[in-house]
């Protein structure tokens, strides 16, 4: 929550955008992560060749 106060304060809307983007991007491996650790354990492959 402090750094996007910071950035709000120091780059207004497009500080926000940025940390946004952040965001999404941790989310997105947040999300990718456990789903390929499953995948792995479920079919016993690590690749998909």
């Amino acid at each position: 929550m402090a750094i996007v106060a910071f950035f709000a304060v120091l780059g207004g809307m497009k500080g926000i955008t940025w940390t946004q983007v952040a965001q999404y991007g941790v989310l997105i491996v947040a999300y990718l992560i456990p789903a390929i650790a499953i995948s792995i354990l479920l079919t016993g492959k690590a690749t998909s060749c």
